[in-house]
């Protein structure tokens, strides 16, 4: 009888294990969650170079200076306006890079979401792993969002950015981007 009871008991964990449902694999949400937080601090990073004063005029002359071909008419650019012009230029370099890396990682987070509200049932601690996922990915969004909002509060340093910005991060993600031409309202 407690061989029958021992059968009986490992027969029905087996049965339950393999009707169990694995745990969502949340690698797509922490992935897009790091991306954010990483082109967050670059985005931050630049914010805080301080813009030297008369920059606008500065970047106007380099303009001027590019356009000139004899080397006497050429203006005179303090360095540090130079050097700051070279880092915002790096700079959105660098934002360009790791905004394609955020839109790449927030299109598949957003896929994944999609993904799991189809599934439906999840136990307790999956959907509070999911939960605390999603909310560290929330979390990551308001932050860049932050940055993007210091970056473009000063009109010469989003000058230099508003590129990689408009591109990466003002665009809507997926094959629908609206870049196309509209259909006319029937």
């Amino acid at each position: 009888m407690k061989k029958a009871a021992i059968r009986l008991t490992c027969l029905a964990a087996g049965c339950a294990s393999l009707f169990a449902v694995a745990a969502p694999d949340l690698t797509p949400l922490t992935k897009a969650t790091a991306a954010i937080n990483d082109c967050a601090a670059i985005a931050n990073s630049i914010a805080a170079i301080p813009v030297p004063p008369e920059q606008e005029k500065a970047t106007m002359a380099a303009a001027t200076n590019e356009a000139v071909t004899d080397p006497k008419q050429k203006v005179a650019i303090d360095p540090a306006q130079s050097a700051f012009a070279d880092q915002m230029k790096d700079g959105a370099a660098k934002l360009d890079a790791c905004g394609k890396n955020v839109r790449a990682a927030t299109q598949q987070a957003d896929d994944f979401m999609k993904g799991l509200k189809a599934q439906g049932n999840f136990s307790e601690d999956d959907a509070n792993a999911m939960t605390a996922a999603y909310a560290s990915f929330h979390t990551a969004r308001q932050g860049m969002h932050s940055a993007i909002v210091a970056l473009l509060s000063n009109p010469v340093r989003a000058s230099y950015l508003r590129g990689p910005l408009h591109a990466n991060f003002f665009q809507p993600v997926g094959p629908n981007t609206g870049t196309g031409p509209r259909r006319a309202q029937q």
